[in-house]
Parts: C-alpha cells; sequence; structure tokens
C-alpha cells in the first residue's frame, strides 16, 4: 500500500539488521504498523498496531472479508472525506472510510491529499486496490490493534520496530501532535521489559545507537523532492 512516510524502500536493507537475532516463535511487533510495508516481509507471528482507527478497521475489515468498492469516484471519495471531517452524518463505517480514503487518497495520504484519480494515463486508485489486496495475501494472520504505542507495555520479550512521526514532518490528521520525549521514555520502558528496540527517525537521543544509515529523496510536492539520512537506531 502506497502510505506517507512507507518504508518499502528501504525494508530489504533494515529488515535483516532487525531480525538477525529473532529467536523461534518470538513476536515481532509494529507499534506504528501503517501500510504494512514492512510487516508484510516478516513471517512468523506478528503484532501490528496503529492509532489511525480507520486503517485498522481497513485491515481487519479485509480479514473478515467485508466488501469493499472495486472502484472509488471522486464523488464517493468527497462524500467518504465529508463524513470523516464531521461535515454529514453517518453514511459509511470505519472500515469504508479507510477503504476509501487510503485507496482513494492522492499519494496515500488519506483525506489530506485529495483525490488521486487518474491522470497520464494511469488509474491511481486502481492501482492502489490491486498493490493492496497482493499486499494483503502476505498479512491476513497479523493480529492488528487500535490504540496509541503508549496504550501498549510488552513483557514477553520481543522485537519491536517503530516507525513513529518524525520531528518536524506532516502528520496524519487523525492523529494529535505526537508527544516524542514521551515515546522515547517508552522505547526505554520497552528495552528494560525484555525487549529488542528499533526506531527510524532522522535523529534520536544519545543513548540511542545508529546501526543504519542512507540518503533518500523524499517527496514534499509532486514536483518538489528533498534528500534526507534515514537512520534506524537501537537501544
Amino acid at each position: 500500500m502506497k502510505y506517507m512516510g512507507s518504508k518499502a524502500r528501504i525494508a530489504k536493507e533494515i529488515l535483516p539488521i532487525i531480525l538477525q537475532n529473532r529467536k523461534l516463535d518470538q513476536w515481532y511487533i509494529e507499534p506504528f504498523v501503517g501500510g504494512c510495508n514492512m510487516m508484510d516481509k516478516v513471517g512468523g507471528k506478528r503484532i501490528g498496531i496503529d492509532y489511525n482507527k480507520y486503517l485498522v478497521a481497513l485491515w481487519q475489515g479485509l480479514q473478515s472479508g467485508l466488501e469493499y468498492h472495486t472502484t472509488i469516484s471522486k464523488e464517493l471519495f468527497s462524500k467518504a472525506r465529508d463524513q470523516f471531517n464531521g461535515r454529514t452524518d453517518y453514511l459509511f463505517t470505519d472500515f469504508e472510510i479507510g477503504w476509501i480514503g487510503f485507496m482513494g487518497g492522492f499519494n496515500g495520504r488519506f483525506y489530506g491529499g485529495g483525490y488521486s484519480g487518474k491522470h497520464g494515463g494511469r488509474d491511481y486508485v486502481q492501482e492502489q486496490i490491486n498493490n493492496t489486496l497482493k499486499q494483503f495475501s502476505k498479512i491476513q494472520d497479523v493480529k492488528f490493534f487500535n490504540g496509541s504505542y503508549a496504550d501498549f507495555d510488552f513483557t514477553t520479550p520481543s522485537i519491536i520496530y517503530c516507525d513513529p512521526p518524525y520531528q518536524g514532518t506532516k502528520e496524519y490528521d487523525t492523529k494529535e501532535k505526537f508527544n516524542h520525549e514521551l515515546f522515547w521514555d517508552w522505547c526505554k520502558k520497552q528495552k528494560d521489559n525484555g525487549n529488542t528496540i528499533f526506531v527510524s527517525e532522522y535523529n534520536a537521543p544519545n543513548d540511542f545507537k545508529c546501526v543504519w544509515s542512507k540518503e533518500v529523496k523524499v517527496s514534499i510536492r509532486p514536483t518538489k523532492t528533498l534528500i534526507q539520512t534515514e537512520k534506524l537506531f537501537t537501544l
């Protein structure tokens, strides 16, 4: 699934580092599972958590075999966006809000980037649907939960990979402003619980060690990109 901040481009480089000491039947956990672009490349016991209830409802709905819109017009997208923004009465389920928003939203930005549609001979909505359904075949047995990372405290030693909103970058509109200081403290607590912690970010507190870095192009607008250094940190 195309998703803002996706790690699809670097997953094959950082996953060997994250999983190199994984034990048999050890849980792999993502508290910011997003578009599952790391999760779909990991096997075994997996948990995916996200604060966006519509995103979790999308994945859980596909697991339950719910019917979904095979085409998404601009009119349908606008109606779902109006409900998401609280401008209309309830017409759609959380699953439908998630499906329409992530399948029809420009560049994987949900309702924050407008409707993607067809451009230059490409049907971006259909591409997103096709890619998501293909991806879903690899994550059907993942246990998905809705909530903040801070709602969870892992005491069974697990591998936890965090891809939080990066400090100083745009966040999805469904989130409250992200508290980075509290997040780093939570990571330390999970480490104390016996878990192995990895975090993707541009920067981290001094007691976190950078174990991988790479310059990548980041699109901020259709006509503009920046070069940023992606980093993987651990404790």
